[in-house]
């Protein structure tokens, strides 16, 4: 056990509300060494299918997803206005190595990970406790600000994504590739990159359809049912919506007649949109009516 004074455990809690800046290190440690990994196999490395550098690309984005999860927790209660004056002003000019690195201590206290970062604000000196608690404080707040407003989350995880993925197809291993796929297509869907989401899907549907992999076939349908609700793509919300109730599905039968109810409401004499899928975001108003004009065109 750790004995800590009120004034440690303080600093470690402020620390421990940055904890999204590990994983983000972790991210870009896994990425470059997936980087290094993939010049030296073009200049002549061997790999394997089990030992290449798409499992480095698929950890990179499993560390950021983890840090962006952090970050939607710990800045979602960030109330206060950005610092003025900024802590951060002139970090970009300072040098990489040996200026202004402070050791931090405790990244979470549960994993007791110790970690170095760049605090613009403190003076060149190594030392578990801030000179001036106040400035601090300032500080950890503008980090917060940054990560919540000035970094794509998704972006980064779309694009590691897609490296790793197509890793996985160099080296011919089409079920992680399916795997990955799926990984991606919920990304776009939280990136509201929903037509994105639904053209990855529909392939990966046909693959597990064909290895009698029902489990994983029913998930991905849920998915794409979600994707199609959320474009007002009768046609295909339709059809993934008949597959999942299909006899081979292995969908609950409270979920199946949920799914049937909502299909039927588009086809009554008056229709009505589907209620929402869960897990969705509800449609507005105007996107129901385009979605019970449609339906009327049939």
């Amino acid at each position: 056990m750790l004995s800590l004074d009120r004034r440690a455990l303080s600093i470690c809690l402020l620390i421990a509300v940055l904890a999204f800046e590990h994983k983000g290190w972790q991210s870009k440690q896994c990425e470059f060494f997936a980087d290094i990994f993939s010049e030296a196999i073009k200049n002549g490395l061997p790999a394997i299918q089990t030992q290449h550098p798409g499992l480095y690309y698929q950890q990179a984005a499993q560390h950021a997803i983890a840090r962006r999860e952090m970050a939607e927790e710990l800045c979602a209660e960030v109330k206060a206005a950005y610092p003025n004056p900024d802590p951060l002003a002139g970090a970009e000019n300072l040098e990489f190595f040996g200026q202004r690195w402070v050791f931090i201590g405790l990244i979470g206290l549960r994993n007791h990970d110790v970690v170095f970062r760049f605090r613009p604000w403190r003076p060149g000196k190594v030392a578990l406790e801030p000179p001036d608690m106040e400035l601090e404080t300032s500080g950890i707040q503008a980090l917060l600000h940054r990560e919540r407003d000035g970094v794509e989350h998704s972006e980064d995880i779309i694009e590691l994504l897609k490296q790793s993925i197509a890793q996985f197809k160099a080296f011919r291993s089409p079920r992680s590739e399916s795997h990955l796929t799926v990984t991606m297509a919920e990304e776009l869907k939280s990136a509201e990159r929903y037509r994105e989401a639904l053209n990855l899907l529909l392939p990966v549907m046909d693959h597990y359809r064909r290895e009698k992999w029902r489990p994983l076939l029913d998930a991905v349908l849920a998915l794409g049912i979600k994707c199609a609700y959320l474009l007002v793509d009768v046609g295909q919300y339709v059809r993934l919506s008949l597959d999942l109730c299909s006899d081979e599905s292995m969908t609950g039968e409270d979920e199946k007649a949920r799914v049937v109810q909502n299909v039927v409401r588009l086809f009554e004499k008056e229709p009505k949109a589907p209620a929402a899928e869960p897990g969705s975001i509800i449609i507005g108003a105007q996107r129901h009516q385009d979605m019970i004009l449609y339906t009327n065109c049939f």
